[in-house]
């Protein structure tokens, strides 16, 4: 197994993190994340420094493994009476980007015209992945308030516009521009009334 596919791997299982949620307070999960960061800070670099790509340790400000629990701790932040769209904006990240990353670098397609380094395989997969794992932590963590169309709705349109933004060749980290473009889009349709989403 190659490091990258090790990488891609912990990205994913860490997106199970958003099953407690319903458990915790969006405090508590916070310092949950705050933790998650901590960790990957001072002991992941000990434990399993593969995980890390070549000059993450030398920078680990930018590097993606310190970039996701901050990520995680934002839409925490940003969603404390929402921790669906939290959820579900997680889910995405975790199994959008990383199924992307996995398909993208073991299933020949053909690439994308305006980023030629990311794949049609690669978007479906964070598309069909984010949607899934997306509209399930929504489900997971769906409040009284929730609305039973935006469960099924948001979180399949979501990954298709977090999806394209993170084919888009910027410099910002997928990490950030994942889950603020899913949590921006969650959080848009969940203001749409539900007699209009009908």
């Amino acid at each position: 197994m190659t490091a990258e596919t090790r990488r891609q791997l912990v990205h994913i299982l860490v997106g199970t993190g958003a099953l407690l949620l319903p458990w915790l307070t969006w405090w508590q999960a916070a310092l949950v994340a705050v933790a998650g960061l901590l960790f990957n800070v001072i002991l992941l670099p000990r434990l399993a420094p593969s995980v890390f790509r070549p000059g993450d340790l030398d920078s680990p400000v930018r590097s993606g493994i310190i970039i996701y629990p901050l990520a995680v701790l934002a839409l925490l932040i940003c969603f404390p009476n929402r921790l669906d769209i939290a959820a579900a904006a997680w889910g995405i990240l975790a199994a959008g980007e990383g199924m992307a990353g996995l398909i993208g670098t073991h299933v020949r397609t053909n690439p994308l015209p305006w980023n030629r380094a990311k794949s049609w395989g690669g978007l479906a997969a964070f598309v069909v992945s984010g949607s899934l794992a997306g509209s399930g932590l929504a489900a997971w963590n769906a409040g009284v308030e929730t609305a039973t169309w935006w469960i099924l709705i948001a979180p399949a349109i979501a990954p298709i516009v977090a999806g394209f933004v993170e084919t888009v060749p910027i410099r910002l980290n997928d990490n950030i521009s994942v889950p603020a473009s899913a949590a921006l889009a969650l959080w848009s349709l969940s203001l749409v009334a539900e007699d209009v989403a009908r």
